[in-house]
């Protein structure tokens, strides 16, 4: 087993012309565990900043995929898809994603669907 940051990690910024946050109404209805004082000021490498409205902390890799011997992600901060070797973790590939906050990803024969969690879409690549 080994750690290593994701690339293109940190606060999600904002920026002209994103759609506006958007959030499950299910994620309401669910109470919210409180976290220690001291947890919230730094959590995961990254401190708190403001994310969409909220507070919050970093973020990093969503929507893990293996394919062909290589790990693929979403990271939102950096509004990219990532592909890496997971033996050295040099990025193989890249490419930005169509919407601000990339989430899930799946491979469909040769495409890789990436959705977008304000847009509420899915997007089809042909890496």
């Amino acid at each position: 087993m080994e750690r290593h940051l994701t690339h293109g990690a940190g606060v999600i910024y904002k920026m002209a012309g994103d759609p506006p946050a958007r959030s499950s109404p299910l994620a309401r209805s669910r109470p919210r565990a409180e976290r220690p004082a001291a947890a919230a000021r730094f959590v995961g490498g990254f401190s708190p900043g403001e994310v969409q409205g909220s507070k919050a902390t970093g973020t990093g890799a969503h929507g893990q995929e293996w394919r062909d011997s290589k790990l693929w992600f979403a990271v939102p901060p950096s509004r990219t898809v990532y592909c890496i070797d997971p033996r050295t973790w040099v990025v193989q590939f890249k490419f930005g994603t169509a919407g601000n906050r990339p989430h899930g990803i799946g491979w469909k024969d040769r495409y890789l669907w990436v959705t977008d969690s304000n847009l509420n879409a899915f997007f089809k690549h042909d890496p």
